[in-house]
């Protein structure tokens, strides 16, 4: 969260004053990308593994199978 905060304040991308096309990310940017990624990485792991362990319910369709 904190993390968070500084980015609001800060931004993502450090410009230089006197060229403006000279662009770099801040530091913190990147930790906050890499944060993401590592979430987004564990909750697509703990979503396959709960999908295997539903139990699919009967439905009227396997009589007429």
């Amino acid at each position: 969260m904190i993390l968070k905060e500084v980015l609001l304040k800060t931004g993502m991308v450090k410009v230089h004053p006197e060229r403006p096309e000279l662009q770099k990310p801040v530091e913190a940017a990147k930790q906050y990308r890499q944060n993401i990624n590592s979430y987004a990485v564990a909750i697509k792991t703990l979503s396959g593994v709960l999908q295997k362990n539903i139990v699919e319910e009967d439905d009227d369709m396997d009589e007429f199978e």
